[in-house]
């Protein structure tokens, strides 16, 4: 077997082990809260699920097992508590985050306040970028470089600033291949 076959048999075994870990720890939130009489599960469990949840996905990279995955979550839509901990926990500010998602600022607030749920294209959306803030913050090893250089006109995208690319599925592409060609020290 070789060395990139081991490597890649672990990668899958950690994020095999990751989301079956976050499976049990969401079926076991699912049932405290069905047990409970419609009580809704603490905010801790729920935070736990989301951290297991987050680093398993980021396990294991970017391959075609993942993507199923993430068209499982957005055929779903994402339930409105693991939204509220995704807002908190994402760099942007609400104006920005809801134009990178095609938002208005009131709709993320309608979310907010009367949605149990969000919808199947806006959740494809929100994975979208959490996929391009994964790289970039792996490439970069630095949040605050990462959303430094997304905001900066970038000659190998033709002069456009990533934010501004990231808005559209195929902007985030180019953007991925960017950061991939960073990773590998090909700069334009």
């Amino acid at each position: 077997m070789s060395r990139t076959m081991k490597v890649k048999d672990k990668s899958f075994s950690k994020y095999e082990t990751g989301l079956q870990k976050a499976h049990d720890s969401y079926s076991d939130l699912m049932l405290q809260w069905i047990i409970s009489k419609n009580e809704k599960p603490s905010i801790r469990k729920e935070k736990e699920f989301l951290k297991i949840a987050m680093e398993s996905l980021l396990a294991w990279e970017n391959t075609s097992f993942n993507k199923f995955r993430f068209v499982e979550a957005a055929n779903e839509g994402i339930p409105k508590r693991i939204f509220l901990l995704l807002l908190e926990k994402q760099p942007f500010t609400l104006r920005e985050f809801g134009e990178l998602l095609s938002w208005k600022v009131s709709d993320i607030e309608l979310v907010k306040e009367k949605k149990t749920r969000v919808e199947k294209m806006r959740t494809e959306k929100m994975i979208e970028l959490a996929e391009v803030l994964a790289k970039g913050n792996d490439v970069f090893g630095d949040e605050k470089k990462f959303l430094h250089w997304l905001k900066i006109p970038n000659i190998a995208l033709g002069k456009m600033r990533p934010f501004d690319l990231i808005k559209t599925s195929y902007g985030r592409d180019l953007v991925i291949d960017e950061l991939i060609k960073i990773e590998h020290g090909v700069f334009a």
